[in-house]
């Protein structure tokens, strides 16, 4: 972000001499949040105004302000593919969203729709996060998430599988040809580890 540092230190100084060189780390930190503001520098996240690890968080936050189902919808799908390390936020998402297969559109309807009653899924991933939302019907675009090309594993690399019900989809996602399948991860059945090479 491009700030004047020299006049926003200037008003911070300026701020903590009316208040007496105030020691109060309360006080402090008003200034601080004042002077944030006056100079536009965001201090709580946004959507449009976050990273990508920051994101998930964020988004559960406001999907939780709205109450219409379809506009939580729109909100979620918008961002959803932005979202770095949803796995320790999956309660959170079951909890702010409903079932979404009604109101996807295009070649993610067409997706949705040739799925059959009861298919496989697999998840590509770490050793400790397997009950996770998202999955793909794909094999191989498992096998590139659980090589990890954007983190370590510190519990080791797997891929598992299993059968799912075409009920427990919330949603899926085929724009980046990942063949994605949101899911309800607390109705799965057993799932089995599938042998990948590193």
């Amino acid at each position: 972000m491009n700030f004047d540092e020299q006049a926003f230190n200037a008003r911070f100084q300026e701020l903590l001499r009316e208040h007496a060189g105030a020691c109060d780390i309360a006080v402090v930190e008003a200034i601080n949040e004042q002077v944030r503001k006056e100079f536009g520098i965001w201090t709580e996240p946004t959507l449009d105004r976050c990273s990508s690890s920051q994101l998930t968080a964020v988004l559960i936050r406001e999907l939780a302000k709205l109450n219409d189902a379809p506009a939580r919808w729109r909100l979620f799908r918008e961002h959803w593919s932005g979202c770095d390390d949803t796995y320790g936020h999956r309660f959170e998402f079951l909890s702010v969203l409903p079932r979404l297969v009604g109101m996807t559109h295009g070649n993610d309807q067409d997706f949705f729709d040739a799925l059959p009653s009861e298919f496989r899924v697999y998840r590509g991933c770490a050793s400790d996060r397997v009950h996770g939302l998202s999955w793909t019907t794909d094999k191989a675009t498992a096998v590139r998430f659980a090589r990890g090309r954007r983190r370590s594993y510190k519990s080791g690399r797997t891929v598992v599988s299993t059968m799912i019900n075409k009920t427990d989809v919330m949603t899926v996602f085929h724009a980046r040809n990942e063949y994605e399948v949101l899911l309800d991860f607390t109705a799965l059945g057993p799932v089995k580890k599938v042998h990948f090479r590193y």
